[in-house]
């Protein structure tokens, strides 16, 4: 959820000419690369701490991504407002 509205987000910002847009678009690149990393190396590329095992799940960032991508243009064609 957080990948994909995070990668929403910059979608959103990265397609206004606000002074912002340069920052989204790092943002979208960022996302891009973690998202690569953690699907080849399968391993999380951010700190985690906790007592228990943490098991990245780098497809859930691509269905999350992938929920962006198709919200972003719905709402771009106007099917969704």
């Amino acid at each position: 959820m957080a990948c994909g509205s995070i990668f929403y987000g910059a979608l959103m910002g990265a397609s206004e000419v606000a002074a912002g847009r340069k920052v989204c678009l790092l943002v979208l690149l960022f996302l891009f690369l973690k998202i690569g990393v953690e699907i080849f190396r399968g391993d999380s590329v951010l700190p985690y701490w906790g007592t228990q095992a943490f098991i990245p799940a780098p497809l859930s960032h691509v269905a999350g991504v992938t929920a962006a991508f198709c919200l972003y243009f719905a709402r771009r064609r106007g099917f969704v407002t």
